[in-house]
């Protein structure tokens, strides 16, 4: 490895790790899916109130960026960056 890879390895980043929030959203994907995806869709609010009531402890902004990024709801198109954070993590 060249002197240059070595100092990119060295001085990268480390990749962001998954936090407890996000694999909670993911294990009960299917649910969520189902009351955001519906003929009368829930809101993302009502969703946060729903998970909270299961016990899916997390921040209604996590929820937000999570549904953007996964069921692709709940606002802008997610960015460059988010895609590839999702494709990383």
């Amino acid at each position: 490895m060249s002197a240059r890879g070595v100092v990119q390895c060295v001085q990268a980043p480390p990749l962001p790790l998954v936090s407890d929030p996000r694999q909670l959203l993911d294990a009960g994907q299917i649910q969520i899916k189902k009351w955001v995806k519906q003929d009368e869709p829930l809101t993302l609010v009502r969703t946060h109130e729903l998970l909270a009531r299961d016990g899916t402890n997390g921040s209604y902004a996590t929820l937000h960026q999570w549904a953007r990024l996964t069921l692709e709801v709940g606002g802008r198109s997610p960015t460059l960056s988010e895609v590839a954070y999702l494709i990383l993590s």
